[in-house]
């Protein structure tokens, strides 16, 4: 099927570009090179750009690298400033979709501030199979200020305790911007 979307002409006529609908923050790009994630947090240290309240994090998760195997994950999100947990967390899915954006989900409402860097964090465990580590995540290099920790899978670690990392993992946090002013334009 197709999706209609119907807009009010004043409104496209005097609306400030660019128009963004979902917005993200951290990183969007799938890796070139695979990490693991069966017993480790890794996390992308990113910031948004407006005020809000966290919808999803989504982690590329590479391919299978063994066979058999199931794995799950789920994420939070901590302060980089003090490494504390946010609440509430993510969702776990309990079956992972290999080579493939992996969404959780949060509710409950886990606010975000502008300008504000937090680690975006995911963190899996394989179910069956080889532990080789069983679960990657998609990453490229060259980034600074991101962290990871090693850790058997179980409640999060609070704080973080994390170690630093260059590594920049394919994730991001979609989240919806908090309402600021007139939501239409003057005259509508």
């Amino acid at each position: 099927g197709k999706l209609k979307v119907s807009i009010d002409q004043t409104w496209l006529d005097n609306a400030v570009y660019p128009v963004i609908v979902a917005p993200t923050f951290g990183y969007t790009s799938v890796g070139a090179s695979n990490t693991g994630l069966d017993g480790t947090i890794g996390s992308f240290s990113a910031a948004p750009s407006s005020d809000g309240t966290i919808d999803s994090v989504s982690a590329r998760v590479a391919a299978k690298i063994n066979t058999p195997e199931t794995g799950k994950i789920k994420a939070a999100l901590y302060l980089v400033s003090d490494s504390s947990l946010l609440s509430p967390q993510s969702a776990e899915i309990i079956t992972v979709t290999y080579d493939a954006w992996n969404t959780m989900t949060f509710t409950g409402g886990l606010s975000i501030t502008n300008g504000v860097s937090y680690y975006i964090s995911v963190w899996g465990t394989e179910n069956t199979g080889p532990t080789n580590p069983g679960i990657y995540i998609k990453y490229d290099t060259g980034g600074s200020g991101h962290a990871y920790r090693t850790l058997a899978y179980g409640a999060w670690p609070n704080p973080f305790g994390s170690s630093s990392s260059t590594l920049k993992r394919s994730l991001y946090a979609t989240y919806t911007a908090s309402a600021t002013g007139n939501l239409l334009p003057a005259g509508t």
